[in-house]
């Protein structure tokens, strides 16, 4: 149950992301799931990640 919770809050801030950041809903997900997770770097060849500051991207 608790992991439904977290799911749905995780969407709902990606879902908030996509108003604001102008990158795709799945990025977002993978943004806020990173940020959440202390996770710092991202290997990724897409360049949608080079907007956010906060986060590496190797690719």
């Amino acid at each position: 149950m608790i992991l439904w919770i977290l799911a749905i809050f995780h969407y709902r801030q990606a879902l908030d992301g996509t108003l604001v950041n102008p990158i795709g809903f799945f990025d977002n997900l993978i943004y806020i799931v990173m940020l959440n997770n202390d996770i710092k770097e991202i290997i990724s060849f897409d360049k949608d990640f080079d907007i956010f500051e906060d986060i590496g991207r190797i690719g």
